[in-house]
């Protein structure tokens, strides 16, 4: 229990408490300042080994989808834990080499020490801004108003990349003839491509025509053939069908990058059954002609953890995004 003002008794308090957790400040501007000690004890702990400012970023608009073109929109919190404060017209710099316009934020308005102000900016993208140069992490840094820099706890944020899809919901295939877009998934036995296609199509069910593919993950795995799954009207792709095709898990034993190669270009029809090993010379393969509506666009590849420790496969996996 805590006791407020001049006037109070602090026998009188310790009288109301429990033993030893009786207490009393001269004023209510005191009792935040221990407030806001107490909560920075329990934040930081004992160990924490000065003061420092501490922020924290979210996108403002969390519902919106951006485009990699589109300026970004931000919340930031910043908590004064400095013994001094940071003075009205102090900047803070957001940079991220070659996707960010290199700008100085204005702080408007004193933050006292021990106190905390919530400001919103937008984040302005640079020309050479895209998918491409998309940063994982925005580097800040605080400047007070004499351009000296200020120490903060730590100096990078993670830039949320998931709300930056609007590049590809807005992507129509470039040829007019290409009437949906295909996704390969692929991977190793028992990496999860099944289970991922599943969770996929039971959340667009109404939108399948397709039965939900099986799951194996082990020697005996289930996928034995090329199935297509096709996904109409998906939101946010206007007009585009997407299909997924699912593959199966490959191995050291039934590998062959040639086949991959042939598939990706659009020349293994679905419902190819997979034989003992991977071979282009199999006489579906070569029965099958080039078709541009089997070409696939995008390749998701489902790989587990323990594939680090499998120096061969790994390397395979990484010719097929390398090559294609």
């Amino acid at each position: 229990m805590i006791g407020v003002g001049e006037e109070i008794d602090l026998k009188t308090v310790e009288s109301i408490a429990s033993p030893g957790y009786g207490f009393k400040v001269d004023s209510f501007e005191e009792f935040l300042k221990e407030l806001s000690n107490a909560q920075r004890a329990l934040l930081y702990g004992e160990e924490q080994p000065e003061s420092k400012i501490v922020f924290t970023v979210k996108m403002r608009n969390e519902d919106r989808i951006l485009t990699t073109k589109d300026n970004i929109p931000i919340i930031i919190d910043i908590r004064n834990y400095l013994s001094r404060s940071i003075p009205a017209n102090s900047g803070i710099l957001f940079r991220a080499d070659g996707y960010l316009v290199p700008m100085r934020y204005i702080i408007r308005k004193e933050i006292p020490s021990m106190d905390q102000q919530i400001l919103e900016f937008e984040l302005q993208t640079s020309a050479e801004s895209s998918l491409k140069n998309l940063p994982e992490f925005i580097t800040v840094s605080f400047v007070d108003n004499n351009g000296q820099e200020l120490p903060v706890e730590y100096d990078r944020i993670r830039l949320p990349t998931e709300y930056f899809v609007g590049d590809l919901v807005s992507l129509k295939p470039s040829d007019k003839h290409v009437k949906a877009f295909n996704i390969l998934v692929f991977g190793v036995i028992g990496a999860g491509k099944s289970s991922w296609i599943n969770s996929i199509v039971t959340a667009l069910s109404h939108q399948v025509e397709n039965q939900l593919a099986s799951v194996g993950g082990t020697s005996g795995h289930v996928t034995t053939q090329l199935v297509r799954y096709r996904l109409y009207n998906v939101p946010e792709v206007a007009e585009v069908p997407v299909n997924l095709w699912d593959s199966w898990g490959v191995t050291l034993s039934n590998y062959e990058e040639e086949f991959i190669n042939v598939l990706l270009k659009g020349q293994i029809p679905s419902g190819f059954k997979i034989a003992s090993t991977f071979s282009p010379a199999d006489n579906a393969v070569n029965g099958s002609d080039y078709s541009l509506s089997r070409e696939m666009h995008a390749v998701v590849i489902v790989v587990p953890q323990a594939i680090t420790e499998d120096s061969d496969m790994l390397q395979k996996m990484q010719n097929v995004v390398q090559q294609n």
